[in-house]
Formats: C-alpha cells, structure tokens, sequence
C-alpha cells in the first residue's frame, strides 16, 4: 500500500499514483474527472437532487482539496475505461467496485479506504509483481496521454 497525504486530495492522488506511478499529478487527474463529469451531466444527475445540487457541487469538486466521494470513483471509471476495486476499513461495506459502461479490456485499479476519511493507493511491492491473486503488472501503452511518461496497466490473467 502506497500511503498518500491527508490533504483532502488523497482519492486523486490514488488514482494518479495507479496510472502513473506518482501521486504528484493528482490535479491533472481531478481536472480530467470534474470535466468529464460537466461534458456528461446526464450520466451522473441521477446522484444529486437537482440541476444546481450538481452544479454546486463540481464547482466545488474543482477545488485541489475537496474530498473525492463515490461519485468521483465512478466517474474515474468511466472517463479512464477501468475497473475501479476500493477495500474498505468497514466491515459492512468491505469492498466496492466501480465498472466503466463499455469497456472491452478495462485496466484495474486498487485503493483502500479508510473510512469516512482517507484514500490509499495498493500496489504489489516490486518482487511481487509478477502475478498476484490473478492479476499481472505490466505496462500499458494506452493510457490517455498523460502528464507522466510512465503508465501501468493491471490486467486479468486467469
């Protein structure tokens, strides 16, 4: 597990640091999902009581340290095409996952939460990532273009 600051950005930071190995581009990542997430209201106005509950809610969503929530996961699914897989610290909601609509060989992604508060990034240390419960570690080349030159990928193998 790679731990990430309590700044209020660590889901972004998470999610920056699963594609790129770095958590240092968690803004470019929010930017992406935030607009995503403007150019498709329709898909996530179901998640707010009205036109202007959305609306308050990505202006404040842009700021660097607002909290990511469940709707940012889902909208990170599906604007990055991956799996999203989140272990939870409560035992009632242990684990979550989040699929993107259309994806045919969606990337998997790995964070825990410890809730109500923080996002960490799970990563296999570098001698285990060869294969880990079904899952191998390797480069990906289609990554959106990035800010970071190096992309990862986490597929199936079984």
């Amino acid at each position: 597990e790679a731990a990430m600051a309590s700044d209020g950005a660590c889901q972004f930071r998470s999610f920056s640091h699963q594609l790129y190995q770095t958590p240092d581009h968690h803004l470019w990542v929010r930017h992406h999902v935030v607009e995503h997430m403007a150019r498709h209201r329709d898909r996530y106005a179901m998640y707010f009581d009205g036109a202007a509950e959305l609306d308050r809610w990505l202006l404040r969503m842009r700021a660097p340290s607002e909290w990511g929530d469940e709707v940012t996961l889902k909208a990170f699914s599906d604007l990055f095409g991956a799996v999203v897989h989140v272990v939870c610290s409560t035992s009632s909601r242990w684990y979550l996952k989040y699929e993107p609509p259309d994806a045919q060989q969606p990337r998997h992604v790995f964070l825990s939460y410890l809730s109500p508060v923080h996002y960490n990034s799970v990563v296999l240390a570098p001698s285990q990532r060869v294969r880990a419960a079904g899952y191998t570690y390797t480069p990906h080349p289609d990554l959106p273009r990035g800010p970071a030159p190096l992309q990862t990928q986490w597929t199936t193998t079984g």
